[in-house]
């Protein structure tokens, strides 16, 4: 939380800690302790996306090639058979 740089402090759980993963609370604590700076992560686009968010009851998502991914919020249907790789 509040680290900016995920990725390297992942890579520091798994170098110096007999962990897979680390989250939450104890992440940042890990995070601190390993020299990594605590900053707020939200910026203007951040904010925007919250907005837009709360404004349309649907979190952004990471589903691509469906029908209606760009125009409203998941469940989604499954693409026709033969469009996507088996």
């Amino acid at each position: 939380r509040n680290v900016s740089n995920a990725i390297a402090v992942a890579r520091a759980v798994m170098e110096h800690t007999a962990e897979t993963i680390l989250v939450g609370e104890k992440a940042t604590e890990f995070a601190k302790m390993m020299g990594f700076q605590e900053q707020p992560l939200e910026n203007k686009g951040t904010k925007k996306m919250q907005a837009d968010w709360e404004a349309n009851n649907c979190q952004p998502n990471s589903y691509r090639n469906l029908d209606g991914v760009t125009t409203h919020c998941p469940p989604y249907s499954p693409p026709e058979h033969g469009t996507h790789d088996d």
